[in-house]
């Protein structure tokens, strides 16, 4: 820490900050973090913007002030940089130091802030997630020069997500959530590296798609990830990924729908090269997919008929960080399991216990302009400031790149560039921007760990979206100053951007025309009610005029709002190519639950009411939150499920009401279906030391892996890395077609449910690990004794936990010869 101050006085006394070197950017947020950011900023200003002292730099160096924790003496201040001082809030003490006035903004009112701390005190470390030690197979992750990506597991839930993810049958469907930033992108580029096929994964932005991308050349670089986009070197990916060359593809629900990746993966599927589906942020199912990203749900057909082709071989797997009731129900209905597959559900959720929350309504746009304004010259960066439509984020970009003077900024928004989007990400990513003004759009991907304030001048349609968005900060573990600052007119356009479902009217008159001979046909050798529909069916006022992709969509839409209405299910997407200069066309197969020939416009009056209603429910929360008299915690538990782990960090209902803040509990997890069974039991004697015996300790973990086909082993605390290590030697040597996964846990870490079908062997070493005796599920227990044990100084804890005739064995050997 002294260092950082010294090497801040220097730059100072210089007035230049390339006299020093800022060094390597520290991995955690605190006052040598500060500084580098200060002077990493203020050389940026001085080489590639040429301020001498600017806008940025001010409120860089009050960052360092603030978390600095009090008075920082530091050399004479150039008078040129008082201004800009002055308006971040620094002032010169009677002693001559510098120091940052804590941020008390007096347009926050009805709140019980702290006049030592204000809304800007230094972050805090707010997770408490206990790392568990990682096998081989985790630890040989990485770009192969010897340096590990992982050196354990971040959490329990994440090893238990992993390895139940790689132990899925063929067909299955999987949903798994895991909250941000613990680590689930590793569950399924685990599971691509154990595949032998091609593993897809779909992802709703291309910010998302190129973070996936990196990340996975990082991590799994032998997989040679590719990303496919339309109009980015799409040819050369294709290539790849019909050669074999790639095992890792990740691309849009677009591309899979309606792009020309569609014919090569159903190609793939059919012969049997296509292992895994995976769809990310699956969370946005329900909420953009039901009225924006239409084929986000139709890639439910199309995994129907990959599913199909492939002969029940695809597996899915869901992953998003939150997921409501309701989410569950649709993604079950959407993605079902094949007949020879599962569905289950691994469920971590806990709601984020880095953000602090502050809010306040102002009456006019020019009193909120003013708090902005005061928020972006005070807060720590990074910060994102956040509103609704594309000219808000324009006009605050100008008045705060060319009124201000900040340089340090970006704006991204639905209609920036997809080359200027890589280049601002590029930016953000590598701390050459410090304050991001965006729209909804700068979200899914935007996976910067040190965000460190979130600003919203909108009023957001509902608390989903505003949760998922002030979730861009804090993903390292350490507090987020989050503001949320609508004005009454925002209120008005957020209303506005409710869903627009089709109305009973127009619904009948688009479904006329859907079901026009030449829009609708039957399926041959399917039953009665299997239709396949053209979605460029036009209505009959419209005949003889262009129809276009937006008429295409709302009547895409109609087909999905009939499947909500439980009227039809989507069985699948296919194209026929055109013929002697026809154009192709694209059929929807669907299967009907009503007559076609009603008006169905009656039939969805009252699954549109529900609709409709569950969308001003949005706004209402959020007015509830913005009303103050509950905590956090409650209106986001209300919004996500009873089984969501509550924790907030701060919230104007806990100032107020003077409630400490909760202190994040352990991750906790839930599996549906659950197995409450008692597997049998068998009782092994005679274990060996595996310190003083490791030959035979050795030889005997090699027989349970080749003879007995068990991966999953448990021991007693203080043993893991003896057997790890012993596992390490063993996997090195093993044939490759016998390096599957494997799982060592110590016993109180070890879940109580097993797999079904699946072994565990445990090691009772110094003592006995009671524990063991509760595990449920799975096909059987093999608990090795050292010292030796009879049958019966073993018989009564074994009676007492339900297991009433275990196999016995005097030794390992004759259990291994059984």
């Amino acid at each position: 820490m002294s260092d950082s101050i010294d090497h801040l006085r220097k730059a100072i006394a210089d007035w230049n900050p390339a006299s020093v070197e800022a060094g390597p950017k520290p991995d955690q947020p605190g006052l040598p973090y500060a500084v580098w950011r200060f002077l990493s900023g203020w050389k940026y200003d001085r080489e590639m913007v040429g301020t001498e002292f600017g806008a940025d730099s001010a409120v860089l160096l009050r960052q360092v002030l603030r978390w600095s924790g009090g008075e920082v003496r530091l050399p004479k201040i150039r008078d040129s940089a008082l201004p800009q001082l002055s308006l971040a809030g620094i002032e010169i003490t009677s002693s001559g130091g510098l120091q940052a006035i804590p941020f008390c903004p007096k347009w926050i009112v009805n709140d019980k802030l702290d006049p030592a701390d204000g809304i800007d005190s230094p972050p805090r470390h707010a997770r408490t997630d206990k790392a568990l030690p990682g096998e081989r197979y985790l630890l040989d992750l990485g770009s192969g020069d010897g340096k590990s990506a992982y050196k354990s597991w971040q959490s329990a839930p994440q090893k238990e997500a992993v390895w139940r993810t790689l132990s899925m049958p063929r067909g299955s469907t999987s949903v798994v959530v895991l909250p941000t930033g613990t680590g689930k992108s590793l569950v399924f580029q685990l599971l691509a590296a154990h595949s032998q096929g091609i593993t897809v994964v779909v992802v709703p932005t291309v910010a998302l798609a190129m973070d996936q991308w990196r990340s996975a050349c990082e991590i799994v670089p032998s997989l040679k990830p590719r990303y496919y986009a339309a109009n980015d070197n799409a040819d050369s990916v294709i290539d790849a990924v019909k050669s074999g060359d790639t095992r890792l593809l990740i691309t849009s629900p677009e591309a899979c729908v309606t792009g020309k990746l569609r014919a090569v993966l159903e190609k793939l599927a059919t012969d049997g090269r296509l292992d895994n589906l995976v769809i990310d942020e699956v969370h946005i199912v329900e909420t953009w997919g039901a009225f924006f990203r239409v084929d986000f749900q139709l890639l439910a057909g199309v995994r129907k008929t990959w599913l199909t082709n492939s002969t029940g071989r695809l597996r899915t797997l869901l992953f998003t960080a939150t997921l409501t009731p309701s989410g569950r129900e649709d993604l079950r209905s959407l993605f079902p399991a094949a007949k020879n597959g599962v569905w289950w559900e691994f469920l971590s959720q806990r709601l984020r216990p880095e953000m602090v929350y502050f809010d306040q309504r102002f009456a006019s746009e020019d009193e909120r302009a003013e708090g902005v304004m005061q928020c972006v010259w005070r807060l720590p960066r990074p910060a994102i400031l956040y509103v609704t439509e594309r000219k808000e984020a324009v006009h605050w970009f100008r008045k705060l790149r060319y009124e201000e003077g900040f340089q340090r900024v970006g704006c991204f928004h639905g209609d920036t560039p997809a080359s200027e989007r890589k280049k601002l990400l590029e930016e953000w990513r590598g701390d050459k921007i410090d304050l991001m003004v965006a729209t909804s759009a700068f979200g899914l991907g935007v996976d910067k760990p040190d965000v460190r304030s979130v600003l919203h001048a909108c009023y957001p349609e509902d608390m989903n979206r505003y949760y998922q968005e002030v979730g861009r900060g804090g993903r390292d573990g350490w507090t987020t100053v989050c503001v949320l600052m609508p004005t009454e007119k925002d209120k008005e356009v957020a209303y506005g951007l409710c869903p627009k479902l089709i109305t009973p009217e127009l619904l009948t008159e688009r479904w006329e025309s859907l079901s026009q001979p030449e829009f609708m046909r039957k399926v041959p050798n399917a039953n009665e009610a299997v239709r396949q529909i053209d979605p460029a069916a036009v209505r009959t006022e419209m005949l003889g005029k262009r129809t276009g992709q937006e008429n295409i969509l709302w009547n895409k839409r109609l087909l999905l709002q009939l499947q909500r209405a439980n009227l039809l299910i989507l069985r699948g997407v296919s194209y026929e190519q055109g013929q002697d200069g026809e154009k192709s066309r694209e059929w929807i197969e669907v299967e009907l639950n009503f007559n076609p020939y009603r008006k169905v416009g009656e039939l969805v009056e009252e699954s549109r009411m529900e609709e409709l209603a569950a969308s001003a429910s949005g706004l209402n929360r959020v007015a509830e939150y913005l009303g103050g008299k509950r905590c956090v915690s409650v209106v986001l538990a209300a919004l996500y499920g009873d089984n969501v782990q509550r924790v907030c960090a701060g919230c104007r209902y806990c100032r107020v009401n003077e409630v400490t803040p909760r202190r994040s509990p352990e991750l906790e997890w839930e599996l549906s279906p659950r197995d409450e069974s008692t597997p049998p039991a068998v009782i092994v004697s005679g274990l060996p030391d595996p310190v003083e015996e490791r030959d035979r300790f050795r030889t005997l973990f090699r027989q349970c892996l080749e003879l007995k086909q068990i991966q999953r082993f448990a021991t007693t605390p203080g043993y893991f890395d003896q057997l790890a290590s012993i596992m390490d030697d063993l996997y090195q040597e093993l044939p490759i077609y016998l390096r599957k996964p494997y799982r060592i846990d110590v016993i109180e870490d070890s879940p109580a449910e097993l797999l079904p079908g699946e072994m565990l062997a445990v090691f009772h070493l110094g003592q006995t690990a009671s524990g063991a005796f509760a595990v449920r599920g799975g096909a059987k227990v093999i608990h090795w004794f050292r010292p030796p044990v009879t049958r019966e100084n073993i018989r009564y804890p074994l009676h007492e936990r339900g297991i009433l005739d275990p196999g016995f064995f005097t030794s390992p050997e004759d259990w291994l010869r059984s």
